[in-house]
């Protein structure tokens, strides 16, 4: 079993439902969660939707999985992004409701991994690095680079600065 070198001590008999699966052949992700249907899991979570997202009582999909029991939805979340640090609001909200402590050490298994970038602060990064000049500038730079510099240098590469009035420091 591959959780066994994770270090989470779980037999084949820990994937077994803690309640009765349901399917929901319509459902979005939420009641698939809620209701451990894996296969229409794993068909929304292809189909690209976010693993993150709230519904209208500001809950993700992992504290359902998690609320309900489901071992193999909350791995199959966990798996795709969810995040689960336990100092966080959905992290603790999902320790919290974890239904049984087979869940509880999934859930610490994949604790110690960092959270995914945020989509605007990846599609910022993706963005800057695009540009030859900024990507040779980050490459040049040193290891303790700050933005105010960046942005300066940025604006010196295009020319800003000589239609500005005032000297740049």
């Amino acid at each position: 079993m591959a959780f066994i070198e994770d270090g989470i001590d779980l037999d084949a008999s820990d994937f077994a439902a803690s309640v009765p699966l349901k399917k929901v052949p319509n459902g979005d992700v939420f009641e698939a969660s809620r209701a451990g249907d894996v296969d229409r899991l794993r068909y929304l979570l292809e189909s690209g939707v976010n693993v993150n997202a709230r519904d209208q009582w500001d809950s993700v999909a992992l504290y359902y999985a998690c609320l309900a029991g489901h071992l193999d939805a909350a791995r199959m979340l966990l798996e795709s992004g969810a995040i689960c640090s336990e100092h966080t609001f959905d992290g603790d909200r999902c320790h919290y409701a974890a239904l049984n402590l087979k869940v509880r050490k999934l859930l610490k298994a994949f604790e110690a991994r960092p959270p995914p970038l945020a989509p605007l602060q990846a599609a910022l990064r993706d963005t800057f690095l695009s540009s030859a000049a900024n990507r040779s500038f980050y490459d040049l730079a040193d290891t303790n680079f700050h933005l105010p510099g960046m942005v300066m240098a940025s604006a010196e590469l295009f020319g800003v600065h000589q239609n500005s009035p005032g000297v740049w420091k």
